[in-house]
């Protein structure tokens, strides 16, 4: 079980499929090379420490592959640091947001692509897919809600 307190999910892949193959021991067998290869690219995209959580369901396929992770405790006066940092420093700041969204969106994607390859399945089988982005999502919603605040800035719409 994630430890959601001091882990955040940075992305996740959501798979649900049917398949002709439904034993424990080919959803285990899957699940494994699924994870193995989630390992291998989240550590060179994102960071070493990252750590993956999995789970699937009986019945039809369904697999979550979650890249976790850690956010470090901050001291006071670092944490009031990054914050003006953050704010003063807004062009590369919003930069680096959008690179590492643009990279954890990618990294799910990538683990659904190779999720469906490695169990051979095809559109008709498919029942649901997600590239969840978790909280480098939500930071990049921010950002983006703090654009439109700028860009609307002055601008008053008559209603």
């Amino acid at each position: 079980m994630a430890d959601y307190i001091n882990k955040n999910i940075l992305c996740q892949a959501y798979l649900h499929f049917e398949t002709d193959e439904d034993s424990a021991e080919h959803r285990r067998a899957y699940l494994k090379y699924l994870q193995s290869f989630a390992d291998q690219r989240a550590k060179f995209f994102l960071y070493p420490d990252v750590e993956l959580e999995s789970k699937s369901k009986p019945g039809t396929i369904t697999a979550y592959i979650s890249i976790l992770g850690t956010i470090k405790a901050l001291h006071a006066a670092a944490l009031v640091t990054l914050l003006y940092t953050g704010v003063t420093g807004y062009p590369k700041f919003r930069a680096g947001v959008v690179a590492i969204y643009d990279d954890v969106k990618r990294l799910a994607e990538v683990l659904i692509s190779e999720g469906l390859f490695s169990a051979k399945t095809r559109r008709p089988q498919i029942i649901r897919l997600e590239a969840r982005t978790g909280v480098i999502g939500t930071l990049r919603n921010i950002v983006a809600d703090a654009d439109a605040i700028k860009a609307q800035n002055g601008i008053r719409t008559e209603r």
